[in-house]
């Protein structure tokens, strides 16, 4: 079984990309496309939650959260969060 020396941290950088193994594409679908670009984006930022866990609130609480990263950080935040 292949073993991966790298351990990965907590608030460390990151290299994303956009194809895997082999040339072939990670994202098969629109629909995948767009999660891989929400979550990229959702990871922006310090956030007290988890993706998965957002994904779960009612659209107030997760318009909330938005607002509330858009008061901390000022800057702009939008993602289209129809991906669930």
């Amino acid at each position: 079984m292949p073993y991966r020396r790298m351990v990965f941290g907590n608030g460390e950088i990151y290299h994303v990309v956009n194809r895997g193994v082999a040339s072939m594409p990670i994202a098969t679908s629109e629909r995948d496309y767009k999660r891989f670009l929400t979550l990229v984006e959702y990871y922006r930022y310090d956030t007290p939650l988890s993706f998965s866990h957002y994904l779960r609130l009612n659209p107030e609480e997760q318009s909330l959260l938005i607002e509330n990263i858009h008061l901390h950080y000022g800057k702009p935040f939008s993602f289209n969060s129809e991906t669930n």
